[in-house]
Parts: structure tokens; C-alpha cells; sequence
């Protein structure tokens, strides 16, 4: 151990991830760097000094795999990271993150499977679903863990309500949306401004007179076309059809002017949010 700490053993660790992200850029096979790497971080995770370097990056590297839609290598990096560093809640959240784009790709195919001429039809259309709801369900367990491992991370409410939502339990995702803003009171950040704009609503029942989580959300923001477009499918449920009208020509109107991305559009790269910039600042502790 003395003569790896004589090592710039950091420096080493994140030339062969660069290594192996540019081979994964050009289409080539990233093992041996891969490998190389993995065996370097536990030997950093053994050494006291460098175990909190080890952690973070295999957090980085599983959210910059889940970035670039490299999913299996993402929920690869995350279990790697998970024997390592059990109780990381970021890494079991980037599982969830996989595990929940798994299951959506799988109800993705449904149409397709639809189209199956025959008693196939059926067959093709069940094994999708069985396969998307298995996907949500380990998703819901790892955001489970991750909300009982660190109950602070906003994230990890959200994922585990949106999650629970498309698994149908409605009053557990009702809860868990409603957990980042009690944790976070006031105008919500990315994460949780994205649980304004649909999905806490979804939860609810739409049978009371006024759709208020979904007139939040616009008023937290204006533009943002998920939250009108839903408080304008709210409406017409509700049997007013005049103001449905006009939440949606409020959003065809607002088409032109959206200088940033909704915030429900970004849901998908939650857990990937700065994970290059995470990497780069490994990179920056790692120079000499």
C-alpha cells in the first residue's frame, strides 16, 4: 500500500476512464481500460485517503454511462459501485434511473406487439408488459433503498413517486412527490419543479372543482407546456371544454418563446445532472 501511495494512483484511475469513454465514443471496445480502472478504484477504496475519491467516481462514471444511454454498462458501473459502497444512495438512484428506462422502453413496444396478427398478438403484448413491470418494480425497490439510505436527496422522491405512479400505486407516489416539496418549501428546483408539471397531479383524482397542483405548476412557471397541457386535459375531464381550448392555444402560442427546456422533458437525465462536471472535478483533484 505504501508504494501505491507513492503512485499517482488518481491520475492513473482517470486516464484509463478517459481511455475507455473515448473508446466507447468511437465505437471500439473499452474493456481492458474498463477493467484496469475498476481494479484501481478498489484498490483506492481499500486505502482510507482515497476512499471517498473511489465512491465519487463510481458514482460519476454510472451517471455519465446513464447520460449516454449506455444503459447496461450504467447499471453494470452501478452494481460494481454498489459492492464497493453499499450505502451510496446516488448509485442506487442511477439503478432505479436504468431499471425505469428499461421498464418504459419494454411498454414502449406494446403498440408494436399489438400488431402481432394471431393468438401472438396476445403472447407478444403480455411478455412486454410482464417484462416492463419486473423493470418498474426492481426500480422501485432501489429507490426505495436510496430514499431510506439518504431521505435528504430530492431526487430520490421524485424517481420513487413517478416510479410508483406508473405502477399504479397511486397514494405512494402521491406521497413520495409530496415529500420534495416538504423538504424543499418554496419555488422548486429542476427535480422537483418537473413533479409540479405532471405527475404529483396524475396521482390525484381529478373530481375536485379546480386542478390546482397542475395551475401551480404554471404558475411556477408560465411557458412550460407540460403544465398546460395537462391542466388543459385536467379541464376537459372535468367537462369544461372552453378553458381546455384555451390552455392548449396558450401552449401553441408559447411554442416560439420557450428558451428553455420544460422542465417534465428533463426528467429522464435527472440522475445524470453534472455528472460530467463531477468527473471533471475528480480530474482536477487528480492532477498533480
Amino acid at each position: 500500500m505504501v508504494l501505491w501511495r507513492r503512485t499517482p494512483i488518481r491520475a492513473a484511475l482517470l486516464l484509463h476512464t478517459d481511455a475507455a469513454d473515448r473508446a466507447h465514443r468511437d465505437g471500439r471496445p473499452s474493456r481492458h481500460h474498463d477493467g484496469a480502472a475498476i481494479a484501481i478504484a478498489r484498490v483506492l477504496k481499500d486505502d482510507p485517503p482515497g476512499e471517498g475519491f473511489a465512491r465519487r467516481w463510481f458514482e460519476a462514471t454510472a451517471r455519465l454511462a446513464l447520460a449516454e444511454s449506455r444503459l447496461a454498462d450504467a447499471l453494470q458501473r452501478a452494481e460494481q459501485g454498489r459492492r464497493e459502497f453499499p450505502g451510496s444512495a446516488t448509485l442506487l438512484i442511477v439503478v432505479g434511473a436504468v431499471e425505469e428506462t428499461f421498464g418504459r422502453l419494454a411498454l414502449s413496444r406494446l403498440p408494436d406487439a399489438a400488431l402481432v396478427p394471431g393468438s401472438s398478438r396476445t403472447a407478444a403484448s403480455l411478455t412486454a408488459r410482464r417484462e416492463a413491470l419486473n423493470h418498474l418494480e426492481d426500480a422501485c425497490r432501489a429507490l426505495h433503498s436510496a430514499v431510506k439510505t439518504d431521505p435528504s436527496l430530492p431526487e430520490a422522491h421524485l424517481q420513487l413517486g413517478r416510479v410508483a405512479w406508473r405502477l399504479g400505486k397511486a397514494g405512494e407516489a402521491r406521497a413520495a412527490l409530496e415529500e420534495v416539496f416538504r423538504r424543499q418549501p418554496g419555488p422548486p428546483p429542476l427535480f422537483s419543479r418537473t413533479s409540479s408539471s405532471g405527475d404529483s397531479t396524475r396521482t390525484r383524482a381529478v373530481s375536485t372543482k379546480r386542478p390546482r397542483s397542475y395551475e401551480a405548476a404554471l404558475a411556477l412557471d408560465p411557458s412550460a407546456q407540460s403544465a398546460r397541457l395537462a391542466l388543459s386535459h385536467a379541464e376537459l375531464r372535468l367537462g369544461r371544454s372552453e378553458a381546455a381550448r384555451r390552455e392548449v392555444e396558450g401552449t401553441l402560442g408559447a411554442v416560439h418563446r420557450r428558451r428553455e427546456p420544460d422542465p417534465y422533458w428533463l426528467y429522464p437525465g435527472g440522475p445524470v445532472a453534472r455528472a460530467e462536471d463531477d468527473l471533471e472535478a475528480l480530474r482536477r483533484e487528480a492532477s498533480p
